[in-house]
Protein backbone atom coordinates (compact mmCIF):
# COMPACT_ATOMS: atom_id res chain seq x y z
CA UNK A 1 0.00 0.00 0.00
CA UNK A 2 1.28 3.48 -0.88
CA UNK A 3 2.30 5.87 1.87
CA UNK A 4 -0.62 8.24 2.51
CA UNK A 5 0.54 11.87 2.35
CA UNK A 6 -2.80 13.69 2.24
CA UNK A 7 -6.51 13.23 2.73
CA UNK A 8 -8.87 11.84 5.36
CA UNK A 9 -6.54 8.96 6.25
CA UNK A 10 -3.66 11.38 6.96
CA UNK A 11 -5.44 14.36 8.57
CA UNK A 12 -8.24 12.52 10.37
CA UNK A 13 -9.36 15.24 12.81
CA UNK A 14 -9.24 17.97 10.15
CA UNK A 15 -11.51 15.98 7.83
CA UNK A 16 -13.81 15.03 10.70
CA UNK A 17 -14.30 18.76 11.36
CA UNK A 18 -14.95 19.42 7.68
CA UNK A 19 -17.46 16.56 7.57
CA UNK A 20 -19.41 18.21 10.38
CA UNK A 21 -19.51 21.50 8.46
CA UNK A 22 -20.52 19.78 5.21
CA UNK A 23 -23.26 17.89 7.07
CA UNK A 24 -24.50 21.12 8.69
CA UNK A 25 -24.70 22.98 5.34
CA UNK A 26 -25.63 20.36 2.72
CA UNK A 27 -26.77 22.91 0.11
CA UNK A 28 -23.46 24.75 0.14
CA UNK A 29 -21.53 21.47 0.44
CA UNK A 30 -22.78 20.44 -3.00
CA UNK A 31 -20.82 23.34 -4.56
CA UNK A 32 -17.44 22.72 -2.86
CA UNK A 33 -14.83 20.05 -2.40
CA UNK A 34 -11.48 19.73 -0.63
CA UNK A 35 -8.30 19.52 -2.68
CA UNK A 36 -4.69 18.85 -1.70
CA UNK A 37 -2.38 21.64 -2.94
CA UNK A 38 0.01 19.20 -4.65
CA UNK A 39 0.92 21.41 -7.63
CA UNK A 40 1.46 24.47 -5.47
CA UNK A 41 3.72 22.56 -3.07
CA UNK A 42 5.68 20.80 -5.83
CA UNK A 43 6.30 24.07 -7.68
CA UNK A 44 7.03 26.09 -4.54
CA UNK A 45 4.30 28.62 -5.31
CA UNK A 46 4.01 31.53 -2.86
CA UNK A 47 0.24 31.97 -2.56
CA UNK A 48 0.71 35.37 -0.93
CA UNK A 49 2.24 36.64 -4.18
CA UNK A 50 0.67 34.41 -6.81
CA UNK A 51 -2.72 33.01 -7.71
CA UNK A 52 -3.63 30.16 -10.04
CA UNK A 53 -5.73 31.16 -13.06
CA UNK A 54 -7.69 28.38 -14.79
CA UNK A 55 -9.41 28.40 -18.15
CA UNK A 56 -11.25 25.73 -20.14
CA UNK A 57 -9.82 25.10 -23.59
CA UNK A 58 -10.84 22.26 -25.92
CA UNK A 59 -12.35 20.25 -23.07
CA UNK A 60 -9.29 20.64 -20.81
CA UNK A 61 -8.67 22.81 -17.77
CA UNK A 62 -5.48 24.81 -18.27
CA UNK A 63 -3.95 26.46 -15.19
CA UNK A 64 -1.03 28.77 -14.62
CA UNK A 65 0.29 30.80 -11.70
CA UNK A 66 0.44 34.59 -12.10
CA UNK A 67 1.27 37.53 -9.87
CA UNK A 68 -1.77 38.58 -7.86
CA UNK A 69 -1.60 42.15 -9.17
CA UNK A 70 -1.60 41.14 -12.85
CA UNK A 71 -4.58 41.68 -15.12
CA UNK A 72 -4.91 37.92 -15.60
CA UNK A 73 -5.43 37.50 -11.88
CA UNK A 74 -8.14 40.15 -11.67
CA UNK A 75 -10.09 39.34 -14.83
CA UNK A 76 -11.83 36.23 -13.52
CA UNK A 77 -13.87 35.11 -10.53
CA UNK A 78 -12.36 33.43 -7.48
CA UNK A 79 -13.20 29.72 -7.26
CA UNK A 80 -10.80 28.41 -4.57
CA UNK A 81 -9.94 29.91 -1.18
CA UNK A 82 -7.47 29.19 1.59
CA UNK A 83 -8.03 30.11 5.26
CA UNK A 84 -4.96 32.11 6.22
CA UNK A 85 -4.24 34.71 8.91
CA UNK A 86 -7.90 34.81 9.98
CA UNK A 87 -9.19 35.56 6.47
CA UNK A 88 -10.09 33.71 3.26
CA UNK A 89 -7.47 34.24 0.53
CA UNK A 90 -8.31 33.53 -3.10
CA UNK A 91 -5.84 30.93 -4.43
CA UNK A 92 -7.49 30.07 -7.78
CA UNK A 93 -9.40 32.21 -10.25
CA UNK A 94 -11.56 30.56 -12.88
CA UNK A 95 -13.02 31.69 -16.14
CA UNK A 96 -16.76 31.76 -16.82
CA UNK A 97 -18.74 28.93 -15.23
CA UNK A 98 -22.38 27.91 -15.39
CA UNK A 99 -24.74 29.89 -13.16
CA UNK A 100 -25.35 28.36 -9.75
CA UNK A 101 -28.81 28.42 -8.20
Amino acid sequence: MANVTAGPEKDVEFFRGLQEVFDKYPGAAERYYVQFAAAELALGVDLEKQVRVNRVQNGEVIGKFVDRESQGASSSECCAWKWESQTWRCVTRCGPHPPIE
